[in-house]
């Protein structure tokens, strides 16, 4: 008996080691790629530094789908606190993250207590690296907000016992998360879920439910389904095949087979069979849960887990399934989607059937479980360190255009900083006019000034950092020296040639005679057209020729010089 009691305390320590390192090592991720610089819809927080705002009604602005009050009014404070640092809104969201995990560790603290090592992957799943877009994004710390407010209230709804003064502190954060983002909607759903277990009386359900009912119709009071984006109800109908393969590839995204660069696993046909697969699952664990009585507790937190997940893939549909099934893949919408998985598994842990006999059939279903979870922390981290590193390095160019934003041209204006510049002179003139504003009150990269002096020396380049020069030929030394210029187009020259192995590869004896490099520079910068430029614009990183179109007539001078 003591040796068994000796073995516990030493799983269990094991366990919480793996999940402080686990934190450790999200936080360490952050540090290592997070960038400083106001990014696509972080644009939309600039309002709150003109003259008479923020107002009530700009904190409630509808941005898509969403009505971010609680976010737009913590975006106000940190943008004032540290100058616009991006990386503050991340830390929160990481900080937020972290929090999620202590309360599930805390909701399953008694499974836990009883087989520690089989919880080894929780901390995995909720720190995945598949959400890198979330992590590294300061715009979308909302969203981490929301699961947030979404766990609390499961979590406290969960307890064995739940009184009127636990239910209005849940339907406080259920309202938080609700106005956070159309997303925060589903707190209701879920906690309805957990209320439905039995022993919970009929008057906190009705309670629950009215609440729920009074919140959704205040966000939807003032909604404009035409801002919205998504797509009509004929539209979504007629295109319902495509929707529906969409909602299990999202659902299969949680693994990232199609990007980590297996070409064995790559299809997204095999996403769409894992999302299928692990669809049924959940399925499979909600009939369990109602069959077997409802039971409260872990059980009935796993389940709401698992229906909130389902439902926010189905919320998917009208604004983005419905035009491509593809649109699921991307990394944002896997923080709604690991707690599908993470529901699934912490059900089968928690039963009994996890520790009987193995034989049978329903060794089978136990197997696909534990390697779709293995595979979702080996791929997502594989996957979520090689994004990071593309991430920064596009995020660094970011701010290398934002530091130029005056003549920067919408080749690179619209990917590094906000789209749809390309096809839009308003919002190119909006997004000036933004960066204007930013520059004047010192915010931002613009609170380092000379950061930004660095830059604008060098000039726009891809990566956003300086790299190594090309050897300049001694006939162009003086064309090159005689202005700020041409020093930038070498500049920008340099940084193609050296990013780009190919390049390297194809023009092995640059160093010594750049011609015909200077003649790949001005084909390659004339083959960004606006249609092209259109095309790029919402996905960063750009061809090298985007960078070079700006210095495409200063080439091709030097070229004709004969000098080169």
């Amino acid at each position: 008996m003591r040796l068994l009691r000796s073995q516990s305390r030493w799983s269990l320590r094991l366990f919480l080691g793996i999940v402080g390192a686990s934190v450790a090592g999200y936080f360490a991720y952050l540090t290592a790629f997070g960038v400083n610089v106001v990014f696509w819809d972080d644009w939309g927080w600039e309002t709150f530094l003109l003259p008479g705002y923020p107002t009530l009604a700009s904190l409630w602005t509808q941005h898509n789908e969403n009505i971010m009050f609680f976010p737009s009014i913590l975006a106000v404070v940190i943008i004032h606190l540290t100058h616009w640092n991006s990386l503050a809104f991340m830390w929160l969201s990481a900080v937020m993250l972290a929090a999620v995990l202590g309360v599930m560790v805390g909701a399953f603290w008694g499974e836990i207590r009883r087989a520690p090592l089989l919880w080894v992957p929780l901390p995995f799943l909720v720190l995945s690296l598949a959400q890198y877009q979330n992590t590294l994004w300061a715009f979308q710390f909302a969203w981490v907000l929301v699961l947030l407010s979404l766990v609390c209230t499961v979590a406290l709804l969960a307890r064995p016992a739940v009184g009127m003064k636990c239910l209005g502190l849940a339907a406080l954060i259920g309202v938080i998360g609700s106005y956070s983002s159309l997303e925060g909607l589903l707190v209701w759903p879920a906690g309805l879920v957990v209320l439905l277990a039995t022993g919970r009386a009929n008057r906190l359900r009705l309670i629950w439910c009215v609440t729920g009912v009074a919140v959704t119709v205040g966000y939807f009071a003032d909604f404009s389904f035409a801002a919205s984006g998504s797509a009509p109800l004929s539209y979504v109908v007629a295109n319902l095949s495509v929707a529906l393969q969409g909602v299990l590839i999202t659902a299969g995204s949680i693994i990232p087979n199609t990007v980590a660069g297996v070409g064995a696993i790559s299809s997204p046909v095999i996403t769409e069979v894992v999302g299928g697969l692990i669809l049924a699952a959940a399925l499979g664990v909600i009939v369990n849960w109602l069959r077997h009585g409802r039971t409260p507790g872990p059980r009935a937190f796993c389940v709401a887990l698992i229906v909130a997940s389902i439902l926010f893939d189905l919320t998917l549909i009208p604004g983005r399934l419905a035009e491509s099934m593809y649109a699921g893949e991307t990394s944002r919408y896997d923080t709604f989607m690991w707690p599908l998985l993470a529901g699934i598994y912490s059900y089968v842990v928690i039963g009994p059937s996890w520790r009987v006999s193995w034989k049978g059939w329903t060794w089978a279903p136990r197997v696909l479980l534990s390697a779709a979870v293995v595979a979702e922390v080996i791929l997502s981290t594989l996957v979520g360190i090689e994004q990071g590193q593309i991430t920064r390095s596009v995020r660094l160019t970011s701010a290398d255009v934002l530091a130029n934003w005056e003549t920067a041209p919408p080749a690179v204006a619209a990917p590094y900083l906000l789209p749809p510049c390309a096809n839009d002179p308003a919002v190119c003139t909006d997004l000036k006019a933004a960066a204007n504003v930013l520059e004047g009150e010192k915010m931002s990269i613009f609170s380092e000034p000379g950061q930004v002096s660095r830059l604008r020396e060098m000039g726009i380049l891809p990566g956003g950092v300086p790299a190594r020069s090309l050897g300049i030929p001694p006939g162009l030394r003086d064309q090159i020296d005689s202005s700020a210029s041409s020093q930038r187009a070498w500049n920008v020259l340099s940084a193609v040639y050296w990013s780009d192995p190919s390049l390297q590869s194809a023009f092995p004896q640059t160093a010594h005679g750049v011609t015909v490099l200077l003649e790949w520079a001005v084909a390659s910068g004339s083959e960004v057209t606006s249609q092209a430029i259109i095309d790029a614009e919402w996905y960063p990183p750009v061809a090298d020729g985007f960078f070079l179109v700006q210095y495409e007539s200063v080439y091709r001078g030097w070229v004709v010089s004969g000098k080169a």
